[in-house]
């Protein structure tokens, strides 16, 4: 892979500032990742409260293009990314002039401009929806038909949703057109979908390249609704050509700095590219959490100039995008000024999240239970049992459990705690009068209304406890433990816990069938 042209400038180490056009949301994530790796931080926003401004070290309130604020910004700042794809790309073409300027005027020039995007993303050998380009009258009326029904997109300053139009048909595109104010503007034929996914990627001044994990995203009214982490129910070679052709379009870029490919994987199985940003992306806020480096961390290596870092995945996520109107609602055109709790309900996609969350839930209860079992008879060299119970109430285990192979709740003991499940945990070595408790979990703390199955080798004989030796092997029925819901509804994730003849337990998940996905049931 080539070098960048910009790779002759030196390792810009903490304690140095970086700078960053625009204050917004995601420009305050950045400044807290580049403080958090000991750089001081420089913003350029208008705005007195902007988000990142109020966190920065320098605060610089002039507009994008002013020309004393580039020169305040390029006089204290060793290097200027953007965190807002309209950002002109003549502002940042002037800091080059004598600063590193991550990403490259040119390269953001390319994605503010539908058209010339499309066009790089063809030259580059990457596809893209059938599409024309629509200027003048003339070339309205020389639209095919085959491209409708279609999406009329503004060239310039559309995002979220904005500067879209929805058509059938050619009535309905010159109508579009005229209510678009007869921009520029780009028609893209609608094409039979299966997902929606995307790709961030970090690459250096050096060349090289890193990416997250293909990321699948949920928007509503062209605004993303949810993310989920790995992509579910996709191919390995889907996953492989999405993010090699994101590499692809980084390089021939000459790309410096995190940039998001956002792709349609279609319903044949072929995947075209939709459109990008020059940025860290509103779909990446999970790798904050979910992944040992974060795409603002990579955004302050890569324009520094620092070894790049492939991330890893540690933890698979659904993220949800909240808007600040969920807590500040609009009515009548007037903001709010008191802040409500959200109708968490009636957020997309929260009931899934939640009712997938306590599956969870309960599945990690059960291999903690497993798994505490297993380590007390190798620490107290005896037999110690995993049962399944039944609690006699919702909000405790009382005495009047029962073992069940259905049972949601758990107890740890030396003997059948049936009867006597309210017991306290105890560590002594004998107890006549009650089963010896090690540690015991209520079912419905946090996991109300899901069902556990206990299970026998064969898959189908049910089975209510297991035995862990001496040396934590594994005797007794109970082999696997399935967590679902009664009532099953179709966006639910149903898991798996196994327990090995070796004693080792582990979680899975069903429905993955990709070979290579660590959480894949054997």
């Amino acid at each position: 892979m080539s070098a960048s042209k910009s790779s002759n400038h030196p390792v810009i180490l903490p304690g140095a500032t970086l700078g960053v056009m625009g204050g917004g949301q995601l420009g305050r994530m950045f400044v807290h990742a580049a403080q958090s790796m000991g750089y001081r931080t420089a913003v350029l926003d208008a705005d007195a409260t902007s988000p990142a401004g109020l966190v920065s070290h320098a605060h610089i309130r002039t507009p994008y293009l002013a020309a004393a604020g580039l020169a305040e910004l390029a006089s204290v700042a060793d290097a200027i990314t953007t965190e807002f794809e309209n950002v002109p790309a003549a502002a940042l073409e002037q800091l080059a002039q004598t600063r590193p300027v991550a990403p490259a005027g040119a390269s953001v020039a390319i994605c503010q401009d539908r058209a010339r995007e499309k066009a790089h993303f063809v030259a580059c050998g990457v596809a893209c929806a059938p599409h024309a380009l629509i200027d003048t009258p003339e070339q309205l009326a020389a639209v095919p038909d085959d491209l409708l029904p279609g999406i009329l997109k503004t060239s310039r300053m559309g995002y979220d949703g904005k500067g879209q139009v929805r058509v059938k048909t050619r009535a309905e595109l010159i109508a579009a057109w005229d209510e678009l104010q007869r921009v520029g503007c780009v028609l893209e034929k609608m094409l039979p979908l299966a997902c929606e996914v995307s790709v961030i990627v970090a690459r250096g001044r050096d060349g090289q390249i890193v990416h997250f994990p293909l990321q699948q995203n949920l928007h509503r009214d062209g605004i993303l609704a949810v993310t989920t982490v790995p992509a579910p129910n996709l191919t390995e070679a889907v996953s492989q050509q999405a993010c090699a052709s994101a590499h692809q379009i980084a390089a021939s870029l000459d790309y410096v700095g995190v940039l998001c490919i956002e792709f349609f994987v279609l319903a044949d199985g072929r995947i075209v590219a939709n459109e990008m940003a020059p940025r860290p992306h509103n779909s990446g806020h999970h790798t904050i959490d979910a992944c040992d480096v974060s795409q603002f961390e990579l955004q302050v290596r890569a324009m520094t100039g620092l070894p790049l870092v492939a991330p890893v995945l540690h933890s698979p996520c659904q993220m949800l995008n909240l808007l600040g109107d969920l807590w500040f609602p609009e009515t009548d055109g007037q903001r709010a000024t008191a802040q409500r709790e959200p109708d968490w309900a009636a957020v997309p996609s929260m009931s899934a999240w939640v009712r997938n969350a306590k599956l969870r839930n309960q599945a990690e209860s059960l291999q903690t239970g497993l798994q505490q079992a297993r380590n007390e008879a190798v620490r107290r060299n005896r037999p110690i049992t995993f049962y399944m119970v039944d609690n006699g109430t919702a909000t405790a285990l009382d005495n009047s459990c029962t073992v069940s192979a259905a049972g949601a709740s758990w107890v740890v003991s030396v003997r059948d705690p049936g009867g006597a499940c309210a017991a306290a945990p105890t560590n002594a070595s004998t107890d006549a009068t009650n089963p010896l408790i090690v540690v015991k979990r209520l079912g419905s703390e946090g996991s109300a209304g899901v069902s556990v199955a206990g299970l026998a080798a064969d898959g189908s004989t049910a089975a209510s406890s297991v035995t862990f030796d001496a040396l934590g092997r594994r005797s007794g029925s109970l082999t696997r433990l399935t967590v679902s819901y009664a009532s099953a509804q179709s966006e639910d994730r149903p898991l798996r816990v196994d327990i090995t003849p070796a004693g080792m337990v582990r979680s899975c998940d069903p429905l993955i069938t990709s070979t290579s996905d660590p959480r894949r049931c054997l």
